[in-house]
This record gives structure tokens, sequence and C-alpha cells, in this order.
């Protein structure tokens, strides 16, 4: 009894055995492996972007799909300004690199990464792309240069006011005297959909001068009046889209992302996932890989260290303890096999057919915060 209880843990992926070697190579060795064949691969993390492990093991996955399996491009869920901006830099440096990427991966843990990505786009045209349309921190570019975008559009009569309430947004001058108010909100509404009306369609660069408004726009709209695709998924699905066009037709792309916007159905999401849409699109080319924890610590973007509570004995991360490793990869079967499982995939507890959002799912039994630079 006791070893058909073993051999059903092996198979369920309860117990990495020993005598394979699993360790963090092994891990990333195993999915890279996986995952070489695909178009477009979709690793994923828990919401508050905060995980050293989880960040370590994507760096090294994309790396060797990069270097090994072909991939020609690697989309994060960062401001598409930055990218635009640094692929259009005749001279670029390491930390516009940095800048792009942003402050939830500017960690000591990814230091040589970078340095890697960026040798790597220059000498072997590598393409890095954002998809998100946030306005992040280091969003430098997007401050200097979508005033400019926007004003220019406009007749002399808005142009200057309009730089100065989306120069000011950027930068976030408001303070008790001058607070920035639904009024405000809606003249940069007004600005932004002023331009998109003034532009000439024929003027170089319209499509993407479009969408980078777009992007911004959605910044400013209420959650409620979004609907897709101008919502921040329907907008990351469209600045994946445009980038894409810009890459060969059979480019394989990685996106970096949470993995509530990597899952592969909409199921009980309030809006459809980015997973979703690109696996509605492209079918059985698309893969996605979920990030998890069992316990360990966070930090995002170098906000103080936050505990992760262990999680529920019943729970999907808890199965990590049945494992003499630190780490547990589940395959799509063996997530069918769990049925419905309760899990924190996308934040909080929630019960659910994982197999269903994702082809696999790593759990580590205990996350460390990143180092932040």
């Amino acid at each position: 009894m006791y070893r058909h209880y073993i051999k059903l843990l092996f198979i369920l992926g309860f117990v990495a055995n020993p005598s394979q070697g699993f360790t963090e190579d092994t891990l990333v060795s195993k999915l890279s492996q996986q995952l070489c064949d695909k178009s477009i691969v979709l690793l994923g993390e828990l919401p508050s972007h905060g995980e050293a492990l989880a960040f370590q093991t994507k760096a090294k996955i994309s790396q060797q799909l990069i270097s090994q399996c072909g991939f020609d491009a690697l989309f994060f869920e960062a401001p598409v300004y930055e990218f635009y901006g640094l692929r259009n830099n005749d001279k670029p440096q390491p930390e516009d690199l940095d800048h792009a990427i942003g402050g939830f991966w500017m960690t000591q843990e990814l230091v040589s990464w970078r340095q890697w990505l960026f040798e790597r786009m220059q000498n072997n045209g590598l393409y890095l792309a954002g998809i998100d349309s946030n306005v992040s921190r280091t969003s430098f570019y997007a401050k200097r240069h979508l005033p400019d975008l926007v004003a220019k559009q406009l007749p002399s009569e808005k142009n200057k006011s309009c730089h100065h309430a989306i120069d000011q947004y950027l930068h976030w001058r408001y303070d008790q005297q001058n607070p920035f108010t639904e009024d405000i909100n809606q003249q940069l509404i007004a600005c932004l959909s002023s331009a998109k009306n003034q532009q000439p369609k024929t003027a170089a660069n319209y499509l993407i001068e479009q969408l980078l408004m777009e992007n911004f726009k959605v910044n400013l709209l209420p959650i409620k009046a979004q609907s897709f695709p101008n919502n921040r998924t329907g907008m990351m699905f469209k600045n994946f889209q445009w980038q894409k066009s810009e890459l060969p037709k059979d480019a394989k792309i990685i996106v970096w992302t949470a993995s509530v916007h990597a899952a592969k159905q909409q199921g009980t999401i309030k809006q459809a996932p980015l997973g979703s849409l690109l696996t509605e699109q492209y079918g059985t080319q698309v893969t996605a890989i979920g990030f998890s924890a069992y316990s360990g610590e966070s930090s995002m973007a170098g906000m103080p260290v936050k505990p992760i509570e262990a999680a529920p004995e019943d729970s999907l991360e808890a199965q990590v303890l049945n494992s003499k490793n630190d780490w547990v990869f589940f395959d799509n079967k063996q997530l069918s096999d769990y049925g419905q499982i309760q899990s924190r995939l996308f934040g909080q507890f929630r019960t659910e057919q994982w197999d269903q959002y994702f082809d696999g799912v790593v759990v580590f039994k205990k996350e460390k915060a990143p180092t932040f630079q």
C-alpha cells in the first residue's frame, strides 16, 4: 500500500526523485525543453511582482529560450513607451533598458541578466518590447515625449494648455493647494481625443502615434468606462500585435508578465486576460506557465518586505511540502488530476480547475524578497 502511495505521489508531482538531481538548473532545463518548440511563451508570476526566485528562474528560462531555442523577442508587462524609445535610440545605454524594464525587476538578482539582454539586443538583434499602457516611475521617455506628441497634433489655442496639463500629470506635480481633480482628468482626456481627431492619417508613424496616445488615454478613463479593446488588457493585446508585426512571421516571443495576465482562459477573471486573447488568436502555439509559492517573503519595487503567509494544507502550493526539493513543477496533466483546488496564483486564494488556465505551474517552497538597487 505504501509503495502504491509513493508511486501516486510521483505521478501527481508531489515528490521529486532525489536521484534525478532536481536542482534549480534542472527546473530551468525541464521547462526550457518543454517550451522550446512553442512560438509564444507566457511566463507568469504572482501579482505582487516581488519574488526573487521566480524572477531568477524566469530569467534563466528566457535566456535559454533565446540562446538555444531561437526565440526572437521578449515582451515585458512594462510601459510600451519606453521600449519604443529604446528601439529608436541610436546610442542606447544599459540604464535605458533598466528604465524601460522598470522598478519591479530592477534588482541585484537580475543585474547580469539585464546586461546580457542589452548586449543581445545590441549585437544579435534581440527585439525587446513593452506591452503595458501604464506609466511608471522610470518612464522617462514618456515624460519627455508624450506632451510634445499630443500637443503637436492640436491647434495653437490648445497645444500649450494640453502640453502643460500632460507634463504636469506625467511628473505628478500636484499637492494640497493644486490637487488632481476630475476636471483635470477630463481636460487630459479631451486633449487626447482632440489630438486623435486632428492628426492627419497620412502622417509618418500615424498608427504608432495613435497607439501611444490610446495607451496613455486608458490610464485616465474610469474603470467602469473601460471596455475591450479600450482597457488595459485590450491595449496589451494591441501592443503585442503591433510589435509582433515588426518581427518576421515565424518569430518566437516570450512574454514576461503576471500569472493572472498569462492565463489562457477568462474563467472567473473579470477581464479576459492577455493569454486568453493570444490563445484565441494563435491556438496551440501559446503556452502559459504560472508561478507561485507556499510561503516566504516578497517586496514590490523596493517597498518594505512583506511575508507570504503559509498556504492552506489543501492548496496546490502546500503540495510542495511533500517534496525534498525547494520547488515542484506541475504539468498540465498533473494540474488536471487535482481537479478543483485552491491556489494563490491570481493573488487571493481561489478554487479553480488550474489546468484550464495554465500548461504548467511552478511552486517554490519558500520565496525570497529581491534586493533592489
